[in-house]
């Protein structure tokens, strides 16, 4: 396991990033390090987060699980707990994640086998996350065909396998676990595998996007669809357009998901996509993940599950499993390269075929570390490889004549992070058929070496990006083949002219390299040439901060409200591409419109008075600086003779003491002697929004503040810098989940009570309490609303022996907690 950060919960219950080196790779796991683990989940499930103290503590590295219970058809066998580490079904070697599925429903008649291990990543605004998976090789759909199951096209269900949730998690939302409405986990994609299609299903990739919306709520959620196999279900069947067959083969197979947030509120320009065995089969590119009013700064990217939960009602009903290893969460693409294009296959001597290849495009930069051929005597079983580095062309020897052999190509890269490489998509079959052995020359008696040159790129030269090399070969009787070595090693073979490869130089250092191009005769004679190159490319930079401010300063006092800039400077690992100067403490977004190319000069103020500058840089990459200040005291002719009468406001809506949820329409009315230059609106002393024109109206989403009592505090401004105000106080009360909690003081557990008994408890809610209850052996007795939670029991009406008290504590959301106390009567 190699992990680069860690989030901790703070008091303020946010996310918080511990900056460390920048780096391309957030997190990565291949579970070899890790001990077995297979949290039990019982009738009711199990949960961890950070700061628990659970039964099964959380993996290594990992941030949270979650798991359901026997009631909600996980484990419902008792033969596998939902969620594995172990070594049984590893990538290679070591141990993989592994997930056990069963085919019934929980009690709600949906979703059964939920299960969730969840990782923890830097906030993104972009983000992809990668992974290999392999389904058990006998894997069932609802409706697949298979034996014992139902026929193929029919199903009692559209049945569904979720298996990644990547979304903005915020630890201090009470609601976890909460994937529906609200704030919490929004915005988030969720790709599963489904099978819809009427009476003739198909196997699609099932994208749902569940964006942030306005009103907190689903209702902007959608899903795009990526059919893998033809209609009626056929597993093995490619899909159209060259999509590949499902991922049912027993194989492991990588999936690859990317999400970028749109670049404002409400802006159509948001990304998702899906790369399956590194060909790109999905791709959204107008999604509203934050809306119009949100910042999207405020809702990156940080956190991923592994896991899911299935609605696959199959035959016959015996649990099934898939597993995930090598798990890369990253800025940038880490799966495999694209599946190579235009092979063309030449028989060019009896027992040689000659290949040649390009490279294949997926739609995002890639690394290539080499080809693979796979080949053979039937087309659906290519038995023989070969490994040939990272050329375009090969000729394979030693086939047998007057033979008909099909060929197919895979690229693979491997990272430093990786312990197993990733290999993408085969090409498409190409075939030849061998020369027959009768229409081959017998060489003898050459003794002739050929001669050979290389022609380009020249000697002494200095190259870049994707190269050409070219060979000029001859010889008395034949050239056989012509092979090119980079620093002694061989980097590729050619079996006819023209006697070309291509050289992508991105994939070596900057460095000189030592080309040799070695031709052949049917005799064995060599001849050779070598030439040096120095490889130059562009070197990237990784922005690895933010910039700095490393100086600010303005006049302390000033006569006009336009005030001179008097030292405005910055840094940054990279460079500063913009400076801007606000009057408000909230960082302005990197997209917005009001950057400038160089440092302004001067600043004019909103109104005169003591007023305070908040300085911002930013980088190409969109990191914004932290604000650096300077407080300057304005004083204008209107401000020291005349005008001296505040503006009049009062708060229209909400109004104090109200009950608001949700979004809030906050109005307010703001009079003065002269004129209302600007009006401020605040909610708990943060100012949220300025107006300079009437009507002074904005929307409040609460959601985003606590439930109980918060102010909201308009300010209204005129020239000369007076300022009136008003204050609403109002109780927001937003989906409240958390129960009251209730302790009994009096009388205690195992007491021994006669007579009048005083029954005394402690309630209290997050929130607020609403009424409190008290039973006796059950029955309710009496009902208080307000405290001290006091009542007395006159136990002569009970039996003597074991009697019991239980007191329930309500909130105005209907949440109920409770306690019981076990006491003695002796009377």
């Amino acid at each position: 396991m190699k992990k680069l950060k860690a989030i901790t919960a703070t008091a303020l219950g946010v996310l918080m990033y511990t900056s460390v080196a920048s780096a391309a790779v957030l997190f990565s796991e291949d579970f070899n390090a890790q001990p077995d683990w297979s949290p039990s989940q019982g009738t009711s499930g199990a949960t961890c987060i950070p700061g628990q103290n659970c039964a099964t503590p959380i993996p290594t590295g990992f941030y949270d699980y979650r798991l359901a219970g026997t009631e909600a058809c996980s484990n419902l066998d008792g033969k596998h707990n939902t969620l594995n580490i172990n070594g049984l079904h590893p990538r290679g070697t070591g141990k993989s994640f592994m997930m056990w599925n069963e085919p019934c429903y929980s009690r709600s008649g949906s979703w059964g086998s939920d299960g969730l291990l969840g990782i923890d990543f830097a906030p993104q605004n972009e983000v992809y996350v990668r992974y290999w998976i392999q389904f058990q090789p006998d894997w069932r759909w609802d409706g697949d065909g298979s034996v014992g199951g139902r026929a193929v096209g029919t199903a009692t269900t559209s049945p569904m396998e979720k298996f990644m949730h990547i979304s903005h998690l915020n630890t201090g939302n009470t609601n976890f676990w909460d994937f529906f409405s609200g704030t919490q986990n929004k915005p988030r994609f969720t790709p599963q595998l489904a099978k819809f299609g009427g009476g003739s299903y198909r196997l699609q990739f099932n994208l749902p996007h569940s964006p942030l919306t306005a009103a907190r709520d689903s209702s902007a959620s959608f899903t795009t669809n990526v059919f893998l196999g033809a209609a009626p279900l056929d597993m093995n069947v490619p899909g159209p357009g060259g999509l590949p067959a499902a991922p049912r083969d027993g194989k492991w197979h990588c999936f690859e998901f990317y999400v970028k947030l749109n670049s404002a509120g409400g802006v159509a320009d948001g990304v998702s996509k899906v790369w399956y065995d590194g060909a790109l089969v999905g791709s959204t590119t107008n999604a509203v993940w934050i809306p119009l009013g949100d910042d999207p700064a405020q809702w990156k990217w940080n956190h991923a599950w592994l896991g899911g939960n299935n609605a696959n009602l199959y035959l016959p009903a015996n649990e099934q499993w898939y597993a995930i290893d090598d798990v890369v969460v990253s800025t940038t693409y880490s799966g495999p390269p694209a599946q190579p294009g235009s092979v063309t296959a030449t028989a060019s001597a009896a027992n040689t075929v000659s290949l040649r290849w390009s490279p294949g495009s997926n739609g995002v930069p890639f690394s290539l570390n080499g080809y693979r051929i796979y080949y053979g005597k039937d087309a659906t079983n290519l038995n023989m490889k070969v490994d040939v580095g990272n050329v375009q062309q090969y000729s394979i020897s030693s086939l047998d004549p007057s033979t008909k052999y099909y060929f197919a190509v895979s690229a693979y890269n491997k990272g430093s992070y990786d312990s197993n490489d990733n290999e993408g998509m085969p090409s498409v079959t190409a075939s030849a058929t061998t020369v027959s052995s009768s229409t081959t020359t017998t060489t003898t008696a050459d003794a002739v070496a050929p001669v050979a040159s290389i022609s380009s790129p020249a000697t002494g030269s200095t190259v870049s990006g994707n190269v050409t090399i070219n060979v000029a070969a001859s010889d008395n009787v034949a050239v056989s083949k012509v092979e090119l070595y980079l620093n002694g090693s061989i980097f590729g073979v050619v079996g006819s002219a023209p006697y070309t490869l291509s050289w992508n130089t991105a994939n070596n250092p900057n460095a000189t390299y030592t080309l040799t191009a070695k031709a052949y005769d049917a005799a064995g004679n060599v001849g050779q040439a070598s030439s040096s190159v120095t490889v130059k490319n562009a070197v990237a930079v990784t922005d690895a901060s933010a910039p700095v401010i490393s100086s600010f300063t303005m006049p302390a006092s000033a006569t006009s409200l336009t005030v001179p800039v008097t030292a405005f400077a910055a840094t940054d690992d990279v460079g500063v591409t913009g400076y801007q100067i606000t009057e408000s403490a909230t960082a302005p977004a990197a997209g917005a419109t009001t950057w400038k190319a160089t440092a302004p000069t001067s600043c004019t103020f909103s109104a005169a008075g003591i007023r305070t500058a908040y300085a911002w840089c930013k980088d190409a990459s969109g990191k914004v600086s932290a604000a650096k200040t300077a407080q300057v005291n304005i004083t204008t002719a209107t401000t020291t003779t005349g005008d001296t009468t505040a503006p009049v406001v009062s708060i229209a809506s909400p109004v104090t003491g109200s009950t608001v949820k949700g979004a809030v329409t906050v109005s307010a009315n703001a009079t003065d002697n002269v004129g209302v230059k600007k009006a401020e609106f605040y909610v708990n002393g943060v100012l949220k929004l300025t107006s300079t024109t009437a009507p002074y109206s904005v929307t409040w989403g609460t959601t985003n503040y606590p439930n109980g009592s918060n102010s909201v505090t308009v300010k209204a401004y005129d020239a000369a810098g007076n300022v009136g105000q008003a204050t609403s106080t109002v109780t927001i009360m937003n989906g409240d989940t958390t129960a009251p909690k209730v302790s009994i003081t009096s009388p205690t557990s195992g007491s021994t009570a006669k007579g009048v008994v005083t029954v005394s408890a402690n309630v209290t809610d997050n929130v607020g309490v609403k009424k409190v209850e008290f039973y006796v052996n059950g029955v309710l007795k009496l009902t208080s609303t307000a405290a001290p939670y006091t009542v007395t029991w006159g136990t002569t009406n009970y039996p003597n022996g074991s009697n019991s008290v239980t007191i329930k504590g309500y909130d105005a959301a209907g949440n109920v907690g409770q306690a019981t106390t076990t006491v003695t009567v002796a009377n």
